[in-house]
């Protein structure tokens, strides 16, 4: 038998509900196949928006993250007292393979003081928001005397050149800073000694 002398064979009603249960089916059927194609289709639309595009940097950064190194604090001009210091603040994002360095410029004589706490190297090394006091700066006698607190962007070379510094009078200084260096932001401060 057939299915459509099977069909012919039922009643009106019992042609209805089997008629009612195909489309019902078929619906089913059909909903199941858009509801998983409008899931691949925002999967990929989530997908292309979360994937580096031709700027991938911009696409890369968190809000607030606008350069791999940067100083927040002290404001450019601050005016300091040159045996407290200054505390600097700043952030890091995305460093790989890569540190901070902090350094006080002296505009008179023309080095790159190295700031560290108890050991020379660098003052960045993760991610994230960053705190160093900064002290002292300048020299005894100095009345409003400008210097660059200056950060710097260190590879694996620049990292290996400075710490193989040796002190001068106990002053770590360079008068050019090496390859792999990259002066990333800086803010004039001016130094008063009482």
């Amino acid at each position: 038998m057939s299915f459509k002398s099977w069909f012919q064979s039922l009643s009106g009603a019992t042609q209805a509900a089997v008629v009612a249960a195909i489309v019902a089916g078929c619906a089913t059927v059909v909903a199941a196949l858009v509801t998983g194609l409008l899931a691949i289709l925002n999967t990929v639309i989530t997908d292309s928006k979360n994937s580096p595009s031709a700027s991938p940097t911009k696409s890369t950064l968190r809000p607030g993250c606008t350069a791999k190194l940067r100083i927040t604090s002290p404001a450019a001009g601050t005016k300091i007292s040159g045996p407290a210091g200054v505390l600097v603040v700043g952030q890091a994002c995305r460093l790989v393979n890569q540190d901070g360095w902090l350094f006080d410029y002296d505009y008179n004589d023309h080095y790159y003081h190295e700031d560290y706490s108890q050991h020379p190297g660098p003052i960045v090394l993760k991610n994230g928001k960053w705190t160093f006091l900064d002290q002292p700066i300048g020299s005894k006698g100095d009345q409003g005397v400008p210097y660059s607190i200056t950060l710097v962007l260190a590879n694996q070379q620049c990292n290996s050149a400075l710490l193989s510094i040796k002190p001068v009078g106990g002053d770590y200084r360079v008068a050019k800073l090496p390859t792999g260096c990259e002066i990333v932001d800086s803010r004039n401060v001016y130094s008063t000694w009482h």
